[in-house]
């Protein structure tokens, strides 16, 4: 029997092929296999899926578009929905029943109705949750560089989620039933869609976003201190169910007025000096997609800064209507 060929000599499958050659030969084959892939894939239809399969790749590598995406629309989605039916639940039994049918059916309109059933579900269900996850998120990622930028945790995954869930309710449901909500509402409300999505898509800038969001804080003392006004509670001597609602009014207003400055007005700003103190360095490295981080971290930037614009606008009422409260006549909350 002739002696058996070398293998370069015959035409052979890439596994066989391998099992002779050297380890030069193995070189070349791994490079001509990697060439070979390149080239664009062809359908029965003759359409090229390569250059759909690549750029698909990069832009999951680069953080356009999340491997989480589908569950994190998933979880917004279900987000609006569950506010939406925790409202309607709330405005046909659970508050009447809190309060009682008298009071809720003939001292409070329609409008304020609505509007004590809103506060009630942002402020007391989604506003403790969303700082939870925030704080969580914000431990999570904080540690090092590359997780402030383009880390995400499960925790800030589902705040950004259920965030922008709940943004959506109030645009399209809650809203457009209380008419005290004016257009710098709306402008809010768009910000935080606009930024907060692109971010929790992409899954660049987590930190930043969940540590400026923790500004959630003070919805609940500014829901307490409208709900009391819209229920009355204040009316006559101000005691119910053995409860000085006055002095509750009083020590919620004290304890907001005390913590929105911290809460608000410096957290803000000490998230953007982090922001600005890591780009110089986050941006010097070689890492892909620059132009993306850059636009979303602009956007996010713009939106802290328009918010802590509407703190101080708002800081600045509070404190006037504590004033008059203290030493004027009492005002009505409910219209900030």
């Amino acid at each position: 029997a002739s002696p058996l060929p070398p293998p370069s000599s015959r035409r052979m499958p890439a596994m066989t092929h391998l099992l002779y050659g050297s380890p030069s030969e193995h070189l070349s084959i791994s490079f001509r296999a990697r060439t070979t892939a390149s080239k664009p894939l062809k359908t029965e239809s003759g359409q090229a899926l390569r250059p759909a399969l690549v750029l698909t790749s990069r832009l999951r590598g680069g953080g356009v578009v999340s491997p989480t995406s589908v569950s994190s629309m998933a979880s917004v989605v279900g987000a609006a929905g569950a506010c939406t039916a925790l409202h309607l639940f709330l405005g046909a039994w659970g508050v009447p029943q809190l309060l009682g049918r008298e009071r809720w059916e003939e001292k409070m309109s329609p409008e304020d109705r609505e509007s004590f059933v809103h506060d009630s579900v942002t402020s007391y269900f989604v506003s403790p949750l969303l700082v939870i996850l925030y704080a969580l998120a914000v431990r999570d990622l904080g540690g090092s560089l590359e997780t402030r930028w383009e880390g995400g945790s499960t925790a800030s995954r589902l705040g950004l989620a259920v965030h922008c869930g709940v943004t959506l309710y109030d645009y399209f449901f809650a809203f457009p039933l209380d008419s005290t909500k004016g257009p710098v509402y709306y402008w809010h409300h768009g910000a935080v869609l606009l930024v907060f999505l692109p971010i929790l898509f992409t899954q660049r800038l987590q930190f930043f976003a969940s540590a400026a969001a923790l500004v959630e804080a003070t919805n609940p003392l500014v829901g307490s201190l409208q709900q009391i006004d819209r229920a009355k509670l204040r009316e006559g001597d101000g005691r119910l169910c053995g409860v000085d609602w006055n002095a509750v009014f009083v020590a919620f207003g004290a304890l907001l007025i005390l913590s929105w400055p911290f809460i608000r007005l410096a957290l803000l700003p000490a998230v953007l000096v982090l922001y600005i103190r890591d780009s110089g360095t986050y941006f010097g490295g070689d890492r892909p997609l620059h132009t993306v981080t850059r636009v979303l971290g602009t956007a996010c930037t713009v939106a802290i800064a328009f918010i802590w614009v509407l703190s101080c606008i708002w800081f600045a009422d509070m404190v006037k209507i504590a004033w008059n409260e203290l030493f004027g006549e009492k005002v009505d909350i409910t219209r900030m």
